[in-house]
């Protein structure tokens, strides 16, 4: 996936927003390019069933655009929500 940022300077690549251009236009919103195509590693998928699963931990630098793009994943969410693990 390609993180998109929406800024008061219209939408540029998170590295142009991050790197060059300093983080300084404001943002209004983040975009996943290709997230709706994205799949997830079916081994992934099968760690979530499990039964004796004791926690998951979603701790990446950024809940924005870290944490936002593993969501934005077909079939993440929902494997995070029917869990059994906290």
């Amino acid at each position: 996936m390609r993180t998109r940022v929406l800024t008061t300077e219209g939408w540029l690549d998170f590295q142009e927003y991050f790197v060059h251009r300093q983080c300084r236009p404001a943002v209004r919103e983040f975009a996943f390019a290709g997230a709706e195509t994205a799949r997830v590693q079916p081994d992934a998928l099968a760690a979530l069933e499990r039964r004796d699963l004791r926690a998951i931990v979603i701790c990446p630098s950024n809940p924005f655009v870290s944490v936002e793009p593993i969501l934005a994943v077909p079939g993440i969410r929902a494997a995070l929500q029917q869990s059994h693990a906290p």
